[in-house]
């Protein structure tokens, strides 16, 4: 099975031009950091069927999809066969974008965060310039490729929590600012203070304020995870189930 593609910043020039559709599946991939040199070399790729490498083997089916829209060029249109929608591929590189971030904030090195850049995740500061405007202040927007790294993680957004669970759903919901950096855990501590639900019957999910008629809300199924992980942004709404 494949287990790489060499990195090359001419891959695109070596690669595939007119290929639009592939599947991979059983691969050796051990990094994500491939699908890099795979967008570069597949330039014009619609379809990608992609499941079951070792890469995926510690993550969701959502995080999964995430990642891989957001690591490939913006010319995919299908993933597993399951349309990519404009909104999508901007939440997608959004949680990219805050998940490298918080990696970046652990080194203390500029010469170790741009190495670590360029090897693992070439697209980051292509994609910070697309994304700057929104997901930092403006005075960190306006310094170098290193700015607004910090900026992604002390993000605050206002939310709101809504109980859908029996128990509980006659309460009114729960308005609150909090950090991206909150993590799932402390939430649902929050939430089972609010609306007294034991925190391991709590199935949280939240909702794009951009998206309210959407049956299929993101799930928040890792506790250890935050919500800026998830994507969750100012305006955006929690609902609790009870399992």
């Amino acid at each position: 099975p494949i287990s790489s593609f060499d990195y090359d910043v001419n891959a695109e020039l070596k690669g595939f031009q007119r290929l639009e559709a592939l599947q991979m599946a059983n691969s050796s991939l051990p990094s994500f950091s491939q699908i890099d040199t795979l967008s570069l070399r597949i330039p014009n790729l619609l379809h990608l069927r992609f499941r079951n490498a070792p890469c995926t083997s510690q993550l969701g089916k959502s995080e999964i999809r995430a990642v891989l829209i957001a690591r490939m060029n913006s010319s995919l249109k299908y993933l597993n066969n399951s349309p990519i929608t404009n909104k999508e591929r901007i939440e997608s590189e959004r949680r990219y974008l805050r998940n490298v971030a918080q990696e970046l904030l652990l080194m203390e090195n500029e010469e170790t965060k741009e190495q670590f850049l360029m090897d693992q995740h070439p697209k980051f500061n292509a994609l910070m310039e697309i994304h700057r405007e929104v997901m930092t202040s403006s005075n960190a927007a306006n310094s170098g490729n290193m700015t607004g790294v910090g900026s992604l993680i002390n993000e605050t957004m206002n939310l709101t929590i809504i109980s859908m669970a029996p128990s509980s759903c006659h309460l009114e919901p729960l308005h609150k600012r909090l950090p991206s950096s909150l993590k799932i855990e402390r939430l649902k501590g929050m939430c089972c203070k609010a609306f007294d639900i034991e925190m391991e019957k709590q199935l949280l999910h939240f909702r794009s304020a951009d998206d309210k008629n959407n049956p299929f809300p993101t799930e928040l199924d890792d506790d250890e995870h935050t919500i800026g992980y998830y994507g969750v942004k100012d305006g955006d709404e929690i609902i609790i189930n009870e399992t």
